[in-house]
């Protein structure tokens, strides 16, 4: 692997208790690599500083105007690694995402600019790309001279992807913003469909080299099917890898968020790594790794709920907090 690589997790206050996961997942499977933090907002992120000697890039520490007052928030952030990533090469990873197995085999930066994600045929018919990636009557009129058709097989969930640092124009990426804001409906899952086809373009021209491989795979495809489930299965604590599996496991948010609460939803895989996390922070054992856990998911709802709780259960909003203090003081000591 090229010396001058490292992994870019980008996230926001609510997911970033997944980016933990995420984290805690790279130690785990890839060793000391460098990980970088890309972070939407002004929360600290001690955990994983302290645990994985994680770098953090937050708005501020951006030195480009245009990205720091621009390419913030849903579906924009991870665009400010092509121009301010700490490495010249890297793999970005959504923050609902975890490493599994050794994944930099799939690195190939001598032969190839990009390497991304094989997306499911049923995804890329012509109703399948104008939902998942942009409004192709829309590209036809600001685009003339791009054939979107030739690449429909090649397009990507842009949750995962290997590629370089300063391969785009930043120029070119201001002019999609603006084509952003002016029609908004034209680019689809915030960044997904605008990295698409800033990628396919620069294909076309003959700029970029690109090379489709099966990265992901997605927390969606875990319901009912238990076959799935025994591949990406847990053992006496620890994470069991069939054979020379590599993959990302990406929940893609909304409905498939891998919360405890979320019965329906395959999480154990994430919530591994969430309580390998507090371990790894705190250094405190399983069943208190556990107790923060359940604190971590449930806090937010009580956090948008307490006030009226505490107007009308003052006795039960109390007795939460007195023993969530004693919870964390018990960890803590």
């Amino acid at each position: 692997m090229n010396k001058d690589f490292g992994i870019i997790i980008a996230c926001y206050k609510k997911d970033y208790r997944f980016a933990k996961g995420c984290c805690a997942s790279i130690r785990y499977f890839l060793g000391n690599i460098p990980i970088c933090l890309l972070v939407d907002g002004a929360f600290p992120v001690a955990e994983v500083v302290k645990a994985y000697e994680v770098q953090v890039i937050y708005r501020d520490d951006v030195t480009n105007s245009v990205l720091r007052n621009k390419s913030f928030g849903y579906g924009l952030t991870k665009m400010v690694a092509f121009w301010e990533s700490p490495f010249e090469h890297f793999l970005f990873l959504d923050a609902d995402t975890i490493a599994w197995g050794n994944l930099l085999k799939y690195a190939d930066f001598d032969n190839f600019d990009f390497v991304v994600d094989r997306t499911e045929n049923n995804c890329l018919n012509d109703q399948g790309i104008n939902r998942y990636f942009f409004n192709t009557k829309e590209i036809e009129k600001c685009f003339p001279d791009f054939n979107w058709r030739d690449y429909r097989y090649n397009y990507f969930v842009s949750g995962v992807f290997f590629a370089k640092k300063g391969i785009f124009e930043l120029a070119d990426y201001e002019k999609m913003l603006e084509l952003r804001k002016k029609h908004p409906g034209m680019f689809k899952f915030g960044d997904q469909g605008l990295l698409n086809l800033m990628i396919f373009r620069g294909v076309q021209e003959g700029k970029f080299r690109i090379k489709n491989e099966n990265l992901q795979f997605f927390g969606s495809h875990f319901i009912d099917n238990l076959s799935l489930r025994k591949r990406f299965s847990l053992e006496s604590n620890r994470a069991i890898l069939q054979e020379n599996d590599a993959t990302v496991i990406h929940w893609a948010g909304g409905i498939n968020s891998p919360l405890l609460a979320r019965t329906e939803v395959y999480h154990q895989p994430m919530t591994f790594f969430r309580k390998k996390c507090f371990q790894d922070y705190l250094g405190v054992n399983n069943f208190y790794a556990n107790i923060l856990l359940h604190i971590e998911d449930f806090l937010p709802n009580f956090q948008i709920y307490g006030k009226k709780l505490s107007q009308q259960f003052p006795t039960l909003f109390q007795t939460f907090r007195s023993v969530k203090k004693f919870c964390l003081s018990m960890v803590k000591s």
